[in-house]
């Protein structure tokens, strides 16, 4: 057993010739961006039976991020949404800040400087995804100078 290791922290985003890492997450320190859908649901009849409702395959991963960013950082990134926007095509995330599970072997390419851990039955590692923006990026600046946040969303693809 074990847990999986990497020399990474935080989640880094490429697109291109461009790479981003972001180590600052929101409000909360802790809170990272990775959101697994529900992958099922449980309903009842009048009689009281109980049926499990949801899909039969692993529902699409949502990123919410809101990424405190230094001035290099807020060049870049915007140097990143500019080549999506004039040609949109998948970015690679590669996620430090959460090892994903699955049984039996991983299905995703391992992240870079990363390690997974098997215990026979289940695997954890820090994957790559594939991804694409769904919303715009949305640029707030801190009241306290020196450094601004951003908002945006991904889909993985």
């Amino acid at each position: 057993m074990g847990y999986p290791t990497t020399t990474e922290k935080g989640i880094v985003l490429t697109l291109g010739s461009y790479t981003l890492s972001i180590t600052a997450f929101g409000s909360f320190p802790g809170a990272y961006p990775r959101l697994e859908p529900q992958y099922f649901d449980i309903e009842y009849s009048a009689r009281g039976g109980a049926a499990r409702t949801g899909t039969a395959f692993r529902p699409k991963v949502f990123w919410t991020f809101e990424g405190k960013l230094g001035l290099t950082q807020q060049e870049t990134l915007k140097r990143m949404e500019s080549t999506y926007l004039a040609a949109p095509s998948a970015w690679t995330i590669y996620d430090y800040t959460n090892p994903h599970g699955e049984v039996g072997a991983a299905t995703m390419a391992l992240a870079p400087s990363s390690t997974a851990a098997d215990d026979g039955t289940t695997v954890l590692y820090y994957p790559q995804w594939a991804a694409e923006p769904t919303r715009a990026f949305t640029w707030s600046e801190d009241p306290r100078g020196g450094v601004d946040s951003v908002t945006f969303q991904f889909k993985e693809v």
